[in-house]
């Protein structure tokens, strides 16, 4: 049906014929970008503009609900939104908000990117990187996470449904999109709880693969397990962190918010000295073999070859820290300790660590079940 010119009023409206089928559209003459829908049983307000080439229509009410005179008052605002109507008639990609968007927002507030980009190149952007920004639904994005389940642990994907959240929300932001697909999708139940730490006799297995790569990687990945420090941060230690009088490592910046002085043992001293004699990179401690100018990247691959060297399964990078946590834990019974040696925030996150030592609660329990008899 051709569209209709009509001075709106209540009165006009309210005296429009239904048709029987279909929908009979109607252009108000003091406001042409406000439009009646007239149905079968309803009639619809709505604004519709056009604007780059793309067509643009947004619901307003059901009219006797919403009157004439507010809905154009919402057709003249959203007029005067000209700018925001022109940026989202863009096809705007999930990878062009990564690229404008999300990476500018990391480099300002996120210390070290590097598991981020790694899951982005990874997943998101194979999956999400050409689809626009204005078509994805919540359905298809807990579809793309059901589908994740049979490869990857809960915390993981909602890692990504985190990243994929944060692209959608700067989007919002910026005005490329009116609301975040996200809103309504679920995240996952996580199950993070681990007791898998390197055993006796695995621990020189451990070390004895490790050395025998004698890569700058490998080395990384050592001295996590000797001085407990999250492998991320040992990804980017810088020379100039490196205190060789004392002995240790003087962080000015950790995931805790707080400067983080880290001692050293002779082992992991050797580690520092054995990079210096190497002199890689001005910059970093462990630098790329490719590119002295960047730091290590995560190094999943050398962390993969070390455990199959050695024999050992199911050990995670971050078991390498749960590990030190445990030997501290043991040797010393001292959480304080444990706490400041993993430069936590608080003695809560050290507690997870805490089960580790059977030793005192082994003795406990004897003497209770002594005391039975």
């Amino acid at each position: 049906m051709s569209i209709i010119n009509l001075r709106f009023s209540t009165k006009s409206l309210q005296q429009l014929p239904h048709p029987k089928t279909g929908c009979q559209e109607y252009r108000d003459i003091h406001c042409p970008h406000l439009r009646a829908l007239v149905y079968q049983k309803s009639i619809t307000l709505a604004f519709r503009a056009t604007i780059n080439n793309q067509r643009i229509y947004e619901t307003l009410g059901t009219f006797p609900l919403i009157g004439v005179e507010d809905a154009r008052l919402h057709t003249m605002t959203l007029l005067g939104r000209k700018k925001r109507l022109a940026i989202q008639s863009r096809r705007y990609t999930v990878e062009q908000a990564i690229n404008d968007l999300w990476l500018p927002d990391m480099q300002l507030y996120k210390k070290s990117p590097q598991s981020e980009l790694s899951k982005l190149n990874r997943y998101i952007l194979p999956f999400w990187g050409q689809r626009r920004l204005r078509d994805i639904t919540a359905g298809e994005i807990e579809k793309f996470a059901a589908d994740l389940r049979s490869t990857l642990r809960p915390a993981t994907i909602n890692r990504l449904l985190a990243l994929l959240s944060k692209i959608c929300s700067l989007a919002v932001r910026a005005e490329w999109i009116n609301h975040s697909p996200m809103t309504h999708v679920r995240y996952l139940k996580e199950n993070n709880v681990r007791y898998r730490t390197l055993s006796a006799t695995e621990i020189p297995l451990f070390i004895a693969a490790t050395e025998a790569l004698n890569t700058p990687a490998a080395d990384a990945i050592l001295l996590a397990l000797y001085t407990g420090m999250r492998i991320g941060e040992v990804c980017t230690l810088k020379w100039e962190y490196w205190h060789p009088d004392a002995q240790q490592l003087l962080l000015p910046d950790t995931k805790s918010g707080h400067p983080f002085t880290c001692p050293l043992a002779k082992p992991a001293v050797a580690i520092i000295q054995r990079q210096a004699q190497l002199a890689l990179s001005t910059t970093w401690i462990f630098p790329r073999l490719t590119d002295a100018t960047r730091q290590l990247s995560y190094p999943r691959e050398t962390f993969a070859r070390i455990c199959r060297d050695a024999g050992i399964a199911n050990l995670r990078m971050h078991d390498l820290r749960r590990t030190f946590a445990t030997r501290v834990l043991q040797a010393t019974s001292d959480i304080a300790m444990a706490s400041r040696l993993l430069n936590h925030h608080s003695l809560t996150a050290t507690r997870r660590y805490a089960f580790h030592n059977a030793a005192d609660t082994q003795s406990v329990v004897t003497q209770v079940v002594d005391s039975f008899k």
